[in-house]
């Protein structure tokens, strides 16, 4: 398997665990990597979900609903800089993350966005 699929999958692993209200998985090993990588754009993309993930599951999903609304419009920005940035073939999870983010912000299931009527 590649390295950057297997990653990819620990990203989006993250993202559900986050609206289940599971704990959040990162290894110590697993975060060193990252920050000695970050002149690669999918390390930096990492690097950011993770961090905002990290950040909004300390909050309170109910009481810090706006503050966790306009980080996640904040991610979705610097993503939207990340692709701009990225080579034809793209970052590996990238746009299922900004999908997930879109709804999550917009309130619009995933299946919508993607398929619109």
């Amino acid at each position: 398997m590649r390295l950057e699929t297997r990653e990819t999958a620990m990203l989006l692993r993250n993202i559900i665990f986050f609206e289940l209200d599971n704990d959040l998985e990162f290894t110590r090993e697993k975060d060193l990597e990252t920050k000695t990588k970050l002149s690669t754009l999918f390390y930096r993309f990492e690097y950011e979900l993770n961090k905002t993930l990290r950040h909004l599951n300390k909050l309170n999903k109910k009481t810090d609903k706006h503050i966790i609304e306009d980080e996640l419009k904040e991610l979705f920005v610097k993503l939207q800089q990340f692709e701009k940035q990225s080579p034809i073939k793209g970052i590996e999870g990238l746009q299922e993350t900004k999908l997930w983010l879109q709804s999550r912000v917009t309130g619009v299931p995933m299946t919508q966005i993607m398929f619109p009527t």
